[in-house]
């Protein structure tokens, strides 16, 4: 992880490659519970067809000076972003019980 500054000058913590390898498992383990959690709900696909939708993080890759957003689990199973939305919660939860602090819901884009 490295320490960089974000557009209002705060420093915040950014993942690189070497750290999400290492969380590989972790990763996993959130996508099957954000899976459960929707099928949990009744798998509905309520909202707008969305790609990209994911949990994100700040990522900084390799010779890069600025951080970006990377999707670290991907969302593949259902299309609406209100389904997805709704049951990303256990998910997030079990990130920041591993210590992933900054993991937020990406929308992703209305496809």
């Amino acid at each position: 992880m490295k320490e960089v500054k974000n557009y209002l000058g705060e420093t915040i913590v950014a993942y690189q490659d070497a750290d999400l390898d290492k969380l590989a498992t972790v990763l996993a383990h959130a996508a099957l519970l954000w899976h459960a959690e929707w099928k949990k709900l009744g798998g509905e696909d309520k909202g707008t067809c969305c790609g990209g939708k994911g949990i994100k993080v700040p990522y900084i890759g390799p010779r890069k000076r600025n951080y970006e957003y990377k999707n670290i689990v991907n969302c593949s199973w259902v299309q609406g972003n209100i389904s997805a939305q709704e049951s990303v919660g256990p998910a997030l939860e079990f990130l920041k019980e591993q210590g992933i602090e900054n993991a937020t819901y990406n929308d992703g884009w209305i496809d």
